[in-house]
């Protein structure tokens, strides 16, 4: 029951009271910086930043068995299951893919992504919704892949999504 406005909330909570700079205004809008890299606080993932992690160094669109790796439609119960309980990836991260859709700092483009010649994109400037990824609790297995993207307005909640934040060193 997380959008993508309660998710930036708690990151910049998250940065104030570890005494950094927050990374958004109250309405979402990035703030200390050129660029969301030059954030000093917590924010979310761009895509490329979330793919990456995802990955964890593969070029497949699973790091391993679905059914070992994530919680989707088949084997969740249809709820949300306790974080870190299978197996994670290489990176040592779990639940990249199921359990949740996770929230991007990136404005949804259906070209943009694909086609950016930059090593780590950020997504256009502007937009209608931001970009969630890896597949819920309730998704197929379709969705469960560190390729699949998919968009909702900034202000949407339901069941089925979440976020994790990130922080540059």
């Amino acid at each position: 029951m997380v959008s993508w406005l309660d998710a930036i909330k708690f990151a910049n909570a998250l940065s104030q009271r570890e005494g950094l700079a927050p990374c958004y205004d109250h309405e979402g809008q990035l703030i200390g910086g050129p660029t969301i890299y030059d954030c000093p606080g917590y924010r979310l993932p761009t895509e490329a930043e979330w793919e990456y992690a995802a990955r964890a160094g593969s070029r497949k669109a699973r790091y391993g068995e679905l059914s070992k790796i994530a919680w989707y439609a088949l084997n969740s119960s249809n709820q949300t299951q306790p974080v870190a309980t299978l197996q994670a990836n290489a990176f040592g991260l779990s639940d990249m893919l199921g359990n949740v859709w996770e929230w991007c700092s990136d404005w949804y483009d259906q070209g943009y992504y694909q086609i950016s010649p930059e090593m780590n994109p950020t997504g256009p400037k502007f937009g209608i919704e931001k970009v969630v990824r890896g597949g819920s609790w309730l998704s197929n297995s379709d969705f469960c892949k560190t390729t699949k993207r998919y968009k909702l307005k900034p202000d949407y909640r339901d069941i089925n999504f979440g976020f994790r934040c990130v922080k540059d060193l």
